[in-house]
């Protein structure tokens, strides 16, 4: 290993110890119960199925490979998203060192290692973590190709990209800022025209791959709602700082003081 990525050995164990400490301790709720059942299902029923839910189907048909190789427990079904935690801290460290240096990607990494946020999502059976991990993989690569042009940092943003949108249709909020960020470099610069074709033809292929999901999700889904009920902005406020600070979003009142101030010193 190189002397420079030395520093990050120690960060890595760091998260791996956050994230595994305790996985198995909690019983599974709501939605950890839908994972673990949905991946219980033949493939192309859990495909049918996911195509009414809120959710794409990537993350339940690795859980589904997954289960296949551990068997139905808890510990190891969870253990998939420590998994993509931990990569997303590697990850966030190339990211940040890309568009720093050194000293941004071992702060990056370590700070999301220590997240409350983001060791509560990497123990959850849930996609969240590693549509994370997908997102920060393709900013990475979209940076990489704006530095170099090299078509195999294309290839990677087209995949990660695709991957992300496959999990989590919020992904598509992360692919669009990529978007508007990168369009808007290049038109301050305006001279390399092959850099701006690259650009849109990865675009073109990561929609090409999504819409390949939504031309089977669509003619299936189901489009009820419920009448909404009052929200709060200030119990919306409290729950955003209490998520942020400690990673849990329940029993708010009692994490109050710990979470003002951690948000005071952010």
């Amino acid at each position: 290993m190189k002397r420079d990525k030395a520093p990050l050995v120690p960060i890595l164990l760091l998260a791996f110890g956050l994230r595994v400490w305790g996985l198995g301790d909690r019983n599974l709720w709501w939605d950890e119960g839908f994972s673990a059942w949905i991946a219980q299902q033949p493939a192309l029923h859990l495909i049918a199925r996911t195509a009414q839910d809120v959710h794409p189907p990537l993350y339940y048909l690795l859980l589904h490979i997954w289960q296949t190789a551990t068997g139905p427990n808890d510990f190891a079904l969870r253990y998939l998203s420590v998994i993509a935690g931990v990569l997303s801290v590697a990850f966030i460290y190339q990211l940040a060192r890309a568009l720093g240096n050194r000293r941004a990607g071992w702060l990056a990494a370590f700070f999301l290692a220590i997240s409350p946020f983001a060791v509560t999502w990497s123990q959850e059976m849930r996609m969240y973590t590693w549509a994370a991990l997908w997102t920060t993989a393709g900013l990475w690569a979209a940076w990489q190709l704006w530095c170099t042009g090299r078509w195999r940092y294309w290839t990677v943003y087209v995949l990660a990209c695709t991957a992300a949108l496959w999990t989590l249709y919020l992904a598509a909020s992360v692919v669009l800022i990529a978007n508007i960020g990168f369009l808007a470099a290049w038109w301050r610069r305006r001279q390399d025209r092959r850099l701006l074709v690259q650009w849109i033809t990865a675009q073109a292929a990561v929609a090409a791959l999504f819409m390949s999901w939504l031309l089977f999700m669509l003619p299936r889904a189901y489009f009820g709602w419920n009448a909404a009920e009052t929200f709060s902005p200030l119990f919306f406020l409290q729950l955003y700082a209490t998520t942020l600070a400690t990673g849990v979003s329940e029993n708010l009142d009692r994490y109050l003081l710990p979470s003002l101030v951690v948000m005071a010193i952010l």
